[in-house]
């Protein structure tokens, strides 16, 4: 005779069930936090192709870079879209770059000359950085067309007379002019150009005070001269006149060494004249304003301050080598920066603080066909070093020649373009 199964008790079973899934259940919170937490640090990771030590500065460079990433949709007006494209750029992110460039330009339906001078400055730096030709060639009928505009323009700004405005325009057209070469368009490239020197000859009677040593402006009243010029990479004037302006407004900000508001233009001088860079350095790594509009500007001037690349670079300037200033923070003795992409080469360096001196490699990766070598410029521990640098092979700065002004001249051979 077959056994008959006793009849189930599912008020046993469901406590059973319940008792297997309250622990998933209770879990369930820690789970989420966990994957939340990992999907925002692989974001973190995928905003930059940059390989940073010390820890403070990757961690630096992540959390600014997220700030950007979350405002990306936000609308700027175009000397705000400065920082948020150089950072793209120096983070090897040219596609977040190249959206900046594009919302630029759907934003200035109705231009005015400042929109113009930022836009032809801004493909510059984004030319210089990606070596993209054929983004300049789509672009470039409105570039001639805003560059037109800004040539037939004063040295004045929008609002009346303005050293920042007559720069920006100057910059601009300079910039005009080697984007017209690189265009192919010969005739474009020397009406610029002449118009670039003429404004420089306006802007120096306009504004240079040899009594106060430097471009004097109604606009500043009592306070320091502006760094305007220096943070936008126009370093182009007779004399050294831009250097001794930058110099004066550095005194007047104590050197870095006290607050001031344009803490990251002040960094950027610094670390272009030499300077004395620690302090500035160190509370800029320390700030933690999550503003999107200064987060752009922070990681350029940390990244230019450590590496000493110029991102937001002028017209003629550094075209034939690469030129680094590295600095190791103060509280590390070890810098590291792998992938650093500019002017189609990608350059790595290491440097590591032993007693006084600084030890340094570097290897630099041609991402240009046909070009197998770079002239290598490395200033450090006050001495300027050269050498030039063939493609993947590394090169120890204790190898490298203390510069001559002859070593310094752009070569002659075309592989080195």
């Amino acid at each position: 005779m077959q056994a008959v199964a006793p009849p189930v008790d599912m008020r046993t079973v469901m406590l059973a069930v319940l008792a297997v899934l309250q622990p998933l259940w209770l879990a369930l919170p820690s789970f989420l936090a966990i994957a939340m937490a990992t999907s925002t640090r692989s974001q973190e990771l995928s905003l930059s192709r940059l390989e940073l030590e010390p820890t403070s500065l990757a961690a630096f460079v992540r959390r600014k870079a997220a700030v950007l990433h979350r405002h990306r949709d936000q609308a700027r007006t175009s000397r705000e879209r400065m920082g948020p494209l150089l950072a793209w750029l120096w983070l090897g992110r040219h596609d977040l770059a190249r959206a900046e460039l594009n919302a630029a330009t759907r934003a200035s339906a109705v231009p005015t000359s400042d929109d113009d001078a930022w836009l032809l400055i801004q493909h510059y730096w984004t030319l210089r950085a990606t070596r993209d030709h054929d983004a300049l060639a789509t672009a470039w009928p409105q570039l001639a067309a805003a560059a037109g505009r800004v040539a037939g323009g004063s040295t004045e700004g929008t609002k009346g007379p303005s050293y920042d405005g007559a720069v920006l325009r100057l910059q601009g057209l300079a910039c005009a002019g080697l984007l017209a070469a690189a265009s192919g368009d010969e005739r474009l490239q020397t009406t610029f150009d002449l118009r670039a020197r003429a404004l420089l000859d306006q802007l120096e009677a306009s504004y240079w005070s040899p009594t106060d040593g430097c471009f004097a402006d109604a606009a500043t009243g009592g306070t320091p001269v502006s760094l305007f010029a220096c943070s936008i990479g126009m370093l182009t004037t007779t004399a050294d006149r831009t250097e001794r302006h930058a110099r004066l407004g550095l005194r007047q900000r104590g050197g870095g060494s006290s607050g001031t508001s344009d803490v990251e233009a002040t960094l950027v001088a610094l670390a272009q004249f030499d300077g004395a860079r620690a302090t500035a350095l160190e509370a800029l790594l320390a700030d933690p304003s999550e503003s999107p509009t200064r987060a752009g500007l922070a990681i350029d001037a940390v990244l230019f301050a450590t590496t000493g690349l110029r991102m937001a670079t002028g017209p003629g300037i550094d075209e034939a080598w690469v030129r680094l200033r590295p600095f190791v923070p103060s509280a590390s003795d070890r810098l590291v920066v792998r992938g650093l992409m500019h002017d189609g080469w990608t350059c790595d360096l290491s440097c590591d603080r032993s007693g006084e001196e600084t030890v340094g490699r570097y290897t630099l990766h041609s991402q240009r066909p046909g070009c197998s070598w770079r002239q290598l410029v490395v200033h450090q521990d006050r001495r300027t070093f050269v050498a030039a640098a063939i493609d993947g092979e590394a090169i120890e700065l204790r190898s490298m020649a203390v510069a001559r002004e002859d070593l310094l001249a752009p070569p002659t051979s075309s592989r080195s373009r």
